[in-house]
């Protein structure tokens, strides 16, 4: 109940929005397509090209989230610590089984991307690392945790420099490049929580706390914040590098102000009602 009421009313207030944005009279792919999205299965019809450049379409992985939290609960409830952790290495396993057998079919790598059995091997790394750290933070010097932070960037940038960039435009970049590519995505996303957890917020500004407690909406709101910036800027500015510049800057803007006013006025509400539910008492909203 805690995560619908954290989740939920801002996904479908994103999805009414995307609604908005489609032109009307809906086109029935559309229709089709948006309809996944509100049983929770955006990330399936993200596929097809039936929710086009809609800014709402980043809600996919929303539904890849929601779909992991039908079962996983289940399984912690009836698990042991140990079950649970080899109950993790199968979901890994099966994502890249997945990920080898599409490599070798050839299909397309944004088919690959939306694909829920692929995107669990993060979650199930994320749970690892929880029963790793046995509910504790990580005592960690600051040029360790410097450390891991490089760290991560250098899996991603490994994961892009040489297992994606190489082969865009290219239909499906084999078995090895893909598995590669997700597990060091994986393995630089635990190595950012390792650097952040634990520190304390005496070391981090407050603009950075704040903007974490604002990040779903960031999230939800970025892709039409720039739309909106580009549709403000295009008949101003030409194309160019200083229309991409600005475009950035006034999206990011839009996007902090929108974050911040669906934070406090629309989002608040439900987060307090979140105390009806406590076991584990959460921060001030």
């Amino acid at each position: 109940m805690r995560r619908i009421l954290r989740i939920w009313p801002l996904y479908f207030a994103g999805l009414a929005i995307g609604l908005c944005v489609v032109a009307f009279p809906v086109p029935r792919p559309a229709e089709i397509a948006w309809t996944a999205y509100a049983f929770l299965l955006g990330n399936w019809a993200a596929m097809s090209a039936n929710v086009g450049n809609n800014p709402m379409i980043i809600l996919w992985s929303i539904s890849v989230e929601e779909q992991f939290y039908l079962f996983i609960p289940w399984v912690i409830k009836f698990s042991s610590r140990r079950s649970l952790a080899v109950f993790c290495v199968v979901l890994i396993l099966i994502a890249n089984v997945w990920l080898f057998f599409l490599g070798r079919a050839g299909i397309r790598d944004e088919f690959i991307w939306f694909n829920s059995f692929v995107q669990f091997e993060t979650f199930a790394a994320g749970i690892l690392l929880c029963l790793f750290l046995r509910g504790q933070s990580p005592r960690l010097s600051i040029p360790l945790r410097l450390l891991m932070l490089l760290s991560a960037f250098a899996c991603w940038y490994i994961a892009i420099a040489v297992f994606y960039a190489p082969f865009q435009g290219l239909a499906n970049p084999g078995s090895f490049n893909l598995i590669a590519r997700y597990a060091l995505a994986t393995f630089g996303c635990c190595c950012i929580l390792l650097a952040f957890l634990g520190v304390s917020r005496r070391v981090l500004p407050a603009w950075a706390i704040y903007l974490g407690r604002i990040s779903y909406g960031l999230y939800v709101f970025h892709l039409l914040a720039l739309d909106i910036a580009l549709h403000i800027l295009r008949h101003h500015v030409a194309d160019g590098i200083v229309l991409v510049v600005l475009e950035g800057a006034t999206g990011l803007g839009i996007t902090t102000l929108l974050a911040a006013c669906s934070y406090r006025f629309f989002e608040s509400p439900f987060l307090r009602m979140k105390k009806r539910f406590e076991i584990v008492e959460s921060h001030p909203v």
